[in-house]
């Protein structure tokens, strides 16, 4: 009896743990901005999907390959953009996912959800351009496995991400501490750059480096013809189809991309979260172009309403007020 004793603590233990190291991570998922959410769940659920298929075909499918892209550009033309999302091993996955949202979610949070996925749309092109131009001519080069080696993986925008919280979020000479020295900002991204190299040689030198150069673009500012216009996105966040998303708490808006009301029915979300507490028939509602928010406590305004600012009649001046003293 003493032996179960010990064993039933321990299976309690371990379930304890379990748990908690489950509700940790699911707080720490509901608390990311909704776009970094989405990128995280698309690469958890594509991988796990691509576990079912031999040999993870998927990946093989969707890696890239600077020469073999190029013999074949139209028929790899996928490979631009899924390669960005695969993983070769649930560690190289994990590494990801946990790595991704403390550089993408500032972002995000700066230019607003639907800004912040055309941007890492853009990136993934982009980056994969950077990879295979990269890549051919350094394997030309070297004569090396660089023109041939397939990249797949999150790292790239991580790179990219990290480029612009080090040179727009902070400055590039706001000093950053890497192993208790400081750095300057814009020098942060090279020595992870190097320190990942060096940590894990087996990880894609050129990815990395594409990533950086991408979010070189885009912190100089040689990207911004190709950003969203803010009056696209503000019919983005208005439409009716996309009103389930805008609704959320974790949305986050464009700066500046706040529409005025024409009532008190159609004040816009800030941010969703007073929607989101509305209960499930007003998410319903809103679902389906319904009105997102109304303020606690104040009806809608009728014509005969006292309390409409644009009924109340300005005060006769007071001409003796007014009059100057000799």
């Amino acid at each position: 009896m003493s032996d179960q004793a010990p064993s039933t603590s321990r299976r309690h233990a371990l379930r304890e743990g379990v748990v908690r190291v489950g509700q940790f991570l699911t707080s720490a998922y509901t608390d990311l901005p909704l776009g970094t959410a989405i990128i995280v769940s698309a690469c958890v659920v594509i991988h796990f999907l691509n576990i079912f298929t031999k040999d993870l075909a998927w990946t093989s499918k969707g890696c890239l390959a600077a020469w073999a892209y190029l013999k074949a550009p139209v028929a790899n033309f996928h490979r631009l953009f899924a390669n960005q999302f695969l993983h070769v091993g649930i560690f190289h996955l994990v590494l990801n996912i946990l790595a991704f949202p403390s550089f993408a979610a500032p972002i995000e949070r700066d230019i607003g959800t639907f800004q912040f996925l055309h941007v890492i749309f853009l990136w993934s092109f982009i980056n994969s351009f950077l990879y295979v131009l990269l890549g051919s001519i350094l394997g030309l080069i070297t004569l090396t496995g660089w023109g041939t080696a397939c990249s797949a993986g999150l790292s790239g925008l991580i790179f990219s991400a990290l480029t612009v919280e080090a040179v727009l979020e902070r400055g590039i000479f706001t000093p950053r501490r890497i192993f208790g020295r400081e750095i300057a900002g814009v020098a942060y991204p090279w020595i992870i750059f190097g320190i990942a190299a060096i940590i894990t040689p087996w990880a894609s030198f050129i990815g990395h480096l594409s990533g950086i150069l991408g979010g070189m673009l885009y912190a100089y500012h040689l990207l911004d013809f190709l950003l969203l216009p803010s009056r696209f996105i503000a019919a983005l966040q208005s439409a009716r189809i996309f009103s389930a998303l805008t609704a959320r708490s974790n949305y986050h808006e464009a700066p500046g991309g706040v529409a005025l009301p024409t009532n008190a029915n159609e004040l816009p979300s800030t941010g969703g979260a007073a929607s989101s507490r509305g209960g499930l028939f007003s998410k319903v509602r809103s679902a389906f172009g319904g009105a997102r928010y109304t303020p606690v406590g104040n009806p809608p305004l009728s014509p005969d309403d006292d309390n409409d600012p644009l009924l109340w009649e300005d005060d006769e001046p007071d001409l003796e007020d007014n009059v100057e003293q000799p």
